[in-house]
């Protein structure tokens, strides 16, 4: 992923509409402000310190019928120059 990739997910995850993980209405999560300000605040120094990201094996993705998630992904970061 390049940098200008990151630079849009960390300046649209403040902006995004609720996600459906953490509910809405009486049904949303009381931490998910929070929740968003960690993510742009991590998103935005990664965005500052890494200048690309690389694929560095196979994805394994976990066994699970409720979250889509990995179960290993191996990643190497490059810092920018």
């Amino acid at each position: 992923m390049s940098a200008n990739g990151l630079r849009r997910i960390a300046s649209t995850s403040a902006t995004t509409p609720a996600s459906p993980r953490l509910g809405n209405g009486a049904h949303a999560c009381a931490g998910q402000g929070l929740r968003r300000l960690e993510t742009t605040a991590m998103l935005s120094a990664l965005v500052e310190r890494v200048d690309r990201i690389e694929l560095t094996g196979t994805p394994v993705w976990a066994m699970n019928n409720i979250i889509r998630r990995h179960a290993h992904l191996p990643i190497k970061l490059i810092a920018g120059m």
